[in-house]
């Protein structure tokens, strides 16, 4: 769709949702916390694989839940406002978002 920049107010960029990378990393840094804790908390050598496997269960669930939140309420746009800007400062903002569009070249 094209349309002429003096008619356009505001530019809303959709981004995607970052749920899956928020709680992938929460579960990941959890379950290493927790398995870590686990071990090293073990007195003897016979409980530190149980106890490992344990704080991983644990942390991974608490990470993956803290990483979820966290993900669901990360911005799933950005909105870059040209209605009253300069048209120098217009033409900046387009240049900017040129260089980052999938099709750089596109006029």
């Amino acid at each position: 769709m094209s349309v002429d920049i003096k008619d356009t107010g505001i530019i809303k960029i959709v981004k995607k949702s970052k749920v899956l990378k928020g709680a992938s990393i929460g579960f990941l840094v959890g379950a290493g916390t927790g398995a870590l804790l686990g071990a090293v908390g073990a007195d003897m050598a016979d409980e530190r694989g149980l106890l490992a496997i344990l704080g991983a269960g644990i942390f991974g669930a608490a990470g993956l839940l803290v990483g979820t939140i966290a993900g669901a309420t990360a911005s799933p746009y950005k909105e870059i406002e040209i209605k009253g800007k300069s048209d120098v400062e217009t033409k900046e903002i387009l240049e900017k978002l040129r260089r980052q569009a999938r099709i750089p070249n596109a006029q």
